[in-house]
């Protein structure tokens, strides 16, 4: 799934999601992948496959099992289009043992990206808005 953030959009959209409560927030405006899409979850010990569940220029959900903690630095390797791919640090900012409902994410976790270059955030918005595209037609 997809946010519609836009490119350089803020983190709550600039709709003043921040003064929602953090379910409201998950709950958001979202489109469908049309594809399921892997990447690799980097720890300073570890490597983990993990599937991209939602993405937007801020953030993303990961199917994973990978034993992760709120708080920790990681990266994420995004293999893009084209035989490309982008390197994102993030930090964890919520993990999810289990699917919680029928409509809900599987197990994994929500990470925010944190002092993603200028270049690299382009590359990702270009990305994040062709996938929107897609899932529109």
């Amino acid at each position: 799934m997809l946010h519609d953030e836009g490119p350089g959009s803020r983190a709550d959209g600039g709709t003043g999601e921040a003064a929602r409560s953090p379910e409201d927030r998950r709950r958001g405006r979202r489109r469908r992948l049309p594809f399921g899409r892997g990447a690799i979850l980097e720890s300073a010990v570890s490597n983990h496959v993990v599937a991209v569940v939602d993405l937007s220029v801020g953030g993303a959900y990961l199917a994973t099992r990978a034993v992760v903690f709120p708080g920790q630095s990681l990266s994420l390797k995004l293999l893009l289009g084209g035989g490309g791919e982008i390197k994102l640090p993030c930090e964890v900012v919520r993990v999810c043992p289990r699917r919680e409902g029928p409509d809900s994410y599987p197990p994994g976790v929500a990470v925010r990206f944190v002092e993603v270059e200028a270049t690299v955030r382009e590359r990702l918005a270009v990305f994040v808005e062709e996938k929107r595209r897609q899932a529109r037609s």
